[in-house]
This record gives structure tokens, C-alpha cells and sequence, in this order.
């Protein structure tokens, strides 16, 4: 018997969804890379891609962070609160970034 290849592997959802795994592991690279600046369509494709998702608001953020960009990373941060953060301790996480980030902007 064989299985049917469904028409899902073959949908532009799913090339957006590969799409977007592909940026959100770039955006944790560059943050993690002090060196590395990504171009400025980056993180406006990555968020286009999911906007409701709260992650590609954290991780834009956590990159802003790294790149001492605070004013750009506290918009991010308070984004990503704005959506549903599935469990606590993600939650926690995002707001603990936003704690961090608000007082090097004091």
C-alpha cells in the first residue's frame, strides 16, 4: 500500500512554513553572533510569515537586544505579550527580556 503524499507538502502555506524556520533559526544565529547584522528585510518577512505568532516577535526581539538596538527590542518584546504565549514560563521569559531591556533604556 502506499500513502498518498498530501497536498499540504505541496501548498505555498508549507513553503512558507520552511520559510519561516529557515529566518527564525538566521534571527537566533545573528543574535547569538555579535559579529553578524542581518539586512533589514529580515524581520519584516520573518513576522509577515506568522504575525499572530508570539515567537517571531521574542526572537526579533531577543536580537535587537543583542544588538544593544533597546528601543527597537522593548517594541518587540511588548508585541509578542500582546499575543497568546502558550505556556508560563515563555511568558515569564518574554516579560524577564522586557525587564532587562527597560532598564538599559533608563
Amino acid at each position: 500500500m502506499n500513502i498518498a503524499r498530501d497536498p499540504f507538502a505541496d501548498s505555498e502555506e508549507f513553503e512558507n512554513y520552511e520559510r519561516s524556520k529557515m529566518y527564525g533559526k538566521e534571527i537566533n544565529e545573528a543574535a547569538d553572533d555579535k559579529n553578524t547584522v542581518l539586512t533589514d528585510d529580515v524581520i519584516p518577512s520573518y513576522q509577515a510569515m506568522n504575525p499572530e505568532f508570539w515567537q517571531v516577535y521574542y526572537q526579533s526581539g531577543k536580537y535587537y537586544f543583542s544588538k544593544k538596538e533597546y528601543s527597537k527590542a522593548k517594541i518587540e518584546f511588548e508585541k509578542a505579550l500582546t499575543k497568546e504565549i502558550t505556556t508560563i514560563p515563555d511568558r515569564k521569559n518574554v516579560e524577564k527580556y522586557l525587564k532587562k531591556t527597560l532598564k538599559k533604556l533608563k
